[in-house]
């Protein structure tokens, strides 16, 4: 699943840019902070995903268990990837 996401999220980071600049073209306006962060984050995490997928690859190649500091990672990676939906959600529904 991993891989899967590291594949979807740079597609889905793209699709976002590209509707960011369709809403913010025709009233001439700069998108709001919350879009701002949004847009920002999703970017990292279009980057973060594929590194954790490689990492983890690279160790499951080797037949080794993630490590702490893999852990670490995709734990602050995950916590991101909630607050990119909150606020993908507050932005669309209110």
């Amino acid at each position: 699943m991993l891989l899967y996401g590291a594949i979807a999220t740079p597609l889905t980071a793209f699709a976002g840019w590209m509707w960011a600049t369709d809403i913010t073209s025709p009233t001439g306006g700069g998108p709001g902070s919350i879009l701002t962060i949004h847009e920002w984050l999703g970017l990292t995490l279009a980057l973060a995903f594929p590194v954790l997928a490689i990492w983890r690859g690279r160790r499951f190649a080797l037949s080794q268990k993630p490590g702490i500091p893999y852990l670490l990672f995709a734990g602050v990676v995950l916590v991101a990837l909630m607050y990119q939906g909150f606020l993908g959600g507050k932005m669309t529904l209110g």
